[in-house]
């Protein structure tokens, strides 16, 4: 029962922590997305968006990606206080569960703050986190369900006849049509929908039987427009992302913006393609089929996510000039590049000496074994501590400088569950302090 316990508690901790990372990154999306709107396409802005959907459950991504750094400073090094001990996700709070005891809130600008955590306690956040988790999947699992059992009524669009060329390119594509009565608009949804369409990989589109076909045909145009740039998959991740962290209403608000340059994204892909007339003809469709609210039950759908957005851009369309699309790219790579990159073990001194005195140690008994280790190594008869200090700390270890009366002698703390490893002394020629080092008291 004791591991099933410690399970939940380091489980759901690390959700968190990545909820927390993830929840900072949307909001710096978000407290920029008026300057980006004006200098990124909405796919690349979508790009963006998904830089931080991907790190919502693949922890060993702040992993891979820590070795992407082509920029001095980027915004994972801004906002990651120390990483935890296993891979390179920002660690803000028990992260690395060791059982009760003292524990440190580490917030992004450097404040930290000591929390004295029982198990009870660190329990029980753990199982309201599942408990939320499992009511949103209950929720949105039955809103699925609903829009399946429409649309299993809706009837097949036959291939044959004299059918536009959308048609035949959504066929290619493995795409079925269906008319459904009641619809409050159409979407795009990827998956088994009935027992002959099961197969991964295919889509259904789901139109309102009463669409006349000058509007059914721009609809459809717009939904090969999300098949093609691969946003049903994207959207399926993103799903399960928002299920994971609940709890974060950057999260939830980050989805609306997401959602909304993922259809400014396919909006702009037919708008290229259709003449002036046809271009005023979306605009009108996109009006009329507004539904006026997020869809969460139904993916893609065509009229959501800020008609009047949508409707502006496609009024204000102009094709992009080389000198603004060579600038957005350029601004996309410099700030992709900035979101990538970040540190790969990165602790606090305040870590160190908690878990130290989680082994019933103090700053005394690490004087004494730095006294014994420095005698056993340099063979000196008497070695006097008069100061420690802490440097290059990672998660379980730092470097550890030690002043004597004769000089400075520098090693290696190592922090195990069982207790502390002092190793690799050599004597220093001159002080080694910097400003970054830490003088344990």
């Amino acid at each position: 029962m004791e591991h099933v316990a410690e399970f939940l508690i380091l489980t759901a901790a690390l959700m968190v922590n990545l909820g927390l990372a993830m929840g900072l990154y949307f909001a710096a999306l978000m407290v920029l997305r008026p300057v980006l709107k004006r200098l990124l396409t909405p796919q690349q802005r979508v790009v963006l968006w998904s830089l931080g959907w991907c790190s919502a459950y693949l922890w060993n991504w702040y992993t891979i990606f820590s070795w992407i750094r082509l920029v001095p400073v980027t915004f994972r090094d801004l906002i990651t206080p120390r990483t935890m001990a296993s891979n390179a996700v920002p660690n803000y709070f028990l992260g690395d569960w060791m059982g009760p005891g003292g524990y440190c809130l580490a917030l992004p600008g450097g404040a930290v703050f000591r929390v004295e955590v029982s198990q009870t306690a660190a329990l029980i956040l753990a199982l309201v986190f599942w408990a939320g988790l499992i009511a949103v999947l209950i929720y949105l699992n039955r809103g699925e369900r609903a829009v399946k059992r429409a649309v299993r009524q809706g009837e097949p669009l036959a291939w044959e006849g004299n059918q536009p060329d959308i048609l035949e390119a959504l066929r290619d594509c493995s795409v079925q049509i269906r008319l459904c009565d009641g619809l409050d608009t159409s979407f795009l949804y990827r998956g088994g929908i009935d027992r002959d369409w099961t197969a991964s990989g295919k889509y259904v589109v789901c139109l309102q039987r009463e669409l006349p076909p000058e509007r059914r045909e721009l609809v459809l145009l717009h939904e090969l427009a999300h098949v093609k740039l691969w946003h049903s998959w994207i959207k399926t991740y993103t799903s399960a992302a928002l299920i994971l962290h609940w709890w974060n209403p950057i999260c939830w608000l980050a989805n609306h913006y997401f959602c909304q340059d993922l259809e400014l994204a396919c909006d702009r892909r037919v708008l290229n393609g259709l003449d002036a007339g046809r271009r005023r003809e979306y605009a009108k469709t996109l009006v009329e089929l507004a539904s006026g609210r997020q869809l969460w039950e139904a993916p893609l759908a065509f009229g959501e996510c800020g008609a009047q957005v949508r409707v502006k851009a496609a009024a204000e369309w102009k094709p992009d000039k080389l000198g603004r699309f060579l600038a957005g790219w350029a601004v996309f790579l410099a700030l992709a590049l900035f979101a990538l990159g970040g540190p790969l073990d990165r602790g606090l001194p305040q870590d160190i000496l908690l878990a130290l005195e989680r082994q019933d140690s103090t700053v005394e008994d690490l004087t004494q074994w730095a006294q014994s280790s420095i005698r056993n190594h340099s063979g000196v008869a008497q070695v006097q501590v008069e100061e420690l200090w802490l440097d290059n700390v990672e998660s379980r270890s730092a470097d550890l400088y030690v002043r004597t009366p004769d000089g400075w002698w520098s090693g290696c703390l190592h922090c195990q569950r069982r207790g502390a490893l002092l190793f690799g002394w050599s004597a220093l020629d001159s002080p080694p302090l910097t400003r970054d080092m830490y003088r344990v008291r």
